[in-house]
């Protein structure tokens, strides 16, 4: 059960993240600063 508390936050970044590695190879610039963000928002 311990699993599942850490897997709804642990959903959550793994959603921005999908599209955001796509990203990275084209802009990793944006992908740093778009992480920052989340960091910032948490």
């Amino acid at each position: 059960m311990a699993k599942t508390d850490p897997k709804p936050p642990d959903a959550t970044r793994p959603k921005p993240g999908e599209p955001v590695k796509t990203s990275d190879t084209e802009k990793p610039i944006v992908i740093s600063r778009r992480v920052f963000s989340d960091f910032a928002m948490i």
